[in-house]
């Protein structure tokens, strides 16, 4: 995403300069640094730097989410308490999803811990390591940022996801994805999303099972 604007300024910042070659000896150069043409920042090399509006855009310029919610009938605490053994039940619910995830660096749940996804036949011979960010008992949070594999090698340069359990009522819940990505694929995106329903709902259906 910001290589397509980076590539604008540079473009747009060297016709200036181009077109600003012919007036340089029409007006002093100390009147040029004093007061540049609207639109123009100083640079020191140059005297004339990229355009200023789409810099301070970039400064400014949030990264785009994902959302996703799926409404569980089950209680938001053993949501989140059987959420520690997904490690487990992920790969049984799921198997042509998750061929196994597994704890590579870390004790699990520890900010700056890693764990490793591997996926069945969906994507044979795919993973994705995920970094836990931050982690929140009390509030039923989790945030991850994917290091290797998964979304990265699918043209993403960034994903960083947050999933919380929230209490809808004493016996219901939800489960909330928030991702902050960077490049935008809106169909991995929406897949991303269906999935998401997908095992969330199978994940509801085993716990009221076996409770």
């Amino acid at each position: 995403m910001y290589a397509a604007w980076t590539d604008h300024l540079y473009n747009r910042s060297s016709s200036n300069i181009n077109c600003l070659e012919g007036r340089l000896n029409q007006r002093p150069i100390l009147h040029l640094l004093q007061q540049p043409p609207a639109g123009l920042a100083l640079s020191h090399s140059t005297g004339v730097s990229a355009v200023a509006r789409p810099l301070q855009f970039l400064e400014t310029a949030k990264m785009p989410t994902l959302l996703q919610e799926v409404e569980m009938d089950v209680a938001a605490p053993v949501v989140w308490k059987s959420l520690k053994d997904q490690n487990t039940i992920f790969p049984k619910i799921a198997p042509h999803v998750f061929t196994s995830i597994e704890d590579v660096e870390g004790p699990d749940g520890v900010p700056g811990s890693i764990r490793k996804v591997s996926f069945g036949s969906i994507a044979p011979g795919a993973f994705v390591k995920e970094k836990i960010v931050d982690f929140d008992m009390e509030k039923f949070s989790v945030t991850s940022e994917e290091v290797e594999g998964g979304h990265l090698l699918q043209g993403f340069s960034k994903w960083v996801q947050t999933m919380s359990v929230v209490a809808v009522g004493d016996d219901k819940c939800k489960v909330v994805l928030n991702v902050e990505y960077e490049y935008s694929n809106q169909e991995i995106l929406e897949k991303t999303k269906e999935g998401m329903t997908t095992l969330f709902k199978a994940f509801e259906g085993y716990l009221r099972t076996s409770a």
